[in-house]
């Protein structure tokens, strides 16, 4: 798609060159040829970004060891950049009854539930 968006961009900007070059130029077909540029110019640079994602040596850790086969790197770094990363080195609680809960994705190591009782449900590593 990125290579019929530039295909697009370079037949449009002829036509641009082509009306603006005559002797009198049709103001509605430049100014359409003009704006077709623009739109092709912005989409390509859209898919242009999306394809060449930056990541950081531990967001790439974390995909490639999690969610390289479920989801492509840019909607990786969309819901990775809504939160910060982590690391506990001690027991922490993280949601509490009557509070607003956030998304808690843990890498490594457990947690444990206690929804009003003794449930325990471990994720992970056991130490």
């Amino acid at each position: 798609i990125l290579w019929l968006r530039l295909l697009l961009m370079c037949g449009y900007s002829a036509l641009v060159g082509y009306h603006s070059l005559q002797l009198r130029p049709l103001r509605i077909p430049l100014a359409g040829s003009f704006f077709f540029v623009c739109v092709n110019a912005v989409k390509a640079a859209q898919i242009l970004q999306e394809r060449f994602v930056r990541l950081s040596l531990e967001e790439e850790q974390i995909y490639s060891e999690h969610f390289e086969s479920a989801m492509t790197a840019s909607d990786f770094k969309k819901i990775i950049s809504k939160g910060t990363i982590l690391t506990a080195n001690c027991r922490q609680e993280l949601v509490s009854k009557g509070q607003e809960a956030s998304l808690v994705l843990i890498i490594d190591g457990q947690a444990e539930v206690a929804p009003g009782g003794d449930v325990k449900i471990t994720v992970g590593k056991s130490e």
